[in-house]
């Protein structure tokens, strides 16, 4: 059987992992929804041209390409599972 101090020290170690182990969770997620400001790459930053078609069929000022993905990445992400 473990001693006092040993157990003691045991309970120590597990509540000092799971501290950091808390503390780099939040971290993640401050990070992953923009509360913790970083760099943030554009297009411009690499020389990348942004395609704009001049097509635009339904006349509200966004071009079809744009329509197109943004209506499906909005589909995409409110599909629900069968």
């Amino acid at each position: 059987m473990l001693g006092n101090d040993s157990l003691k020290r045991w309970k120590k170690i597990i509540c000092f992992i799971f501290g950091i182990l808390f503390l780099v969770i939040i971290t993640l997620i401050l990070y992953m929804f923009n509360v913790i400001p970083h760099r943030q790459f554009t297009n411009e930053d690499f020389g990348i041209e942004t395609y704009k078609s001049s097509v635009d069929k339904d006349g509200d000022g966004i071009d079809d390409q744009t329509d197109f993905f943004t209506k499906r990445a909005e589909l995409y992400c409110n599909k629900t599972e069968i």
